[in-house]
């Protein structure tokens, strides 16, 4: 198995998709869609953003960049955003970071 295979029978499995599903999704043969997720063959770059939209995640994560160079992509991206939704993005971080605080305070 490659890192992109077992990133994407992981996530996928944590999202609750089948693997038919998925296939039927991507419009390719279950076959198919099974050498991706076996290490026997790896898809084309459309296929992976199109399993990324699929899974609510990013090529990146599937592909297994680093999170640093995840990081560096992120903050491209939110140069790219107007000042209204970079507060909504804010708020959306806030709230993530709240939630983590909470959890670590219950297990003490």
């Amino acid at each position: 198995m490659t890192v992109f295979s077992e990133n994407l029978r992981r996530i996928r499995k944590q999202s609750g998709i089948s693997s038919k599903d998925m296939a039927a999704s991507l419009g390719v043969a279950y076959s198919t869609y099974a050498t991706y997720e076996n290490g026997r063959r790896e898809p084309d770059v459309l296929k992976i953003r199109k399993m990324a939209e699929l899974l609510h995640t990013t090529g990146d994560v599937l592909i297994g960049i680093p999170a640093k160079n995840r990081k560096e992509n992120l903050y491209r991206k939110l140069e790219q955003l107007d000042s209204e939704d970079l507060q909504e993005v804010e708020a959306i971080v806030d709230m993530k970071l709240a939630k983590e605080k909470y959890k670590k305070s219950e297990a003490i």
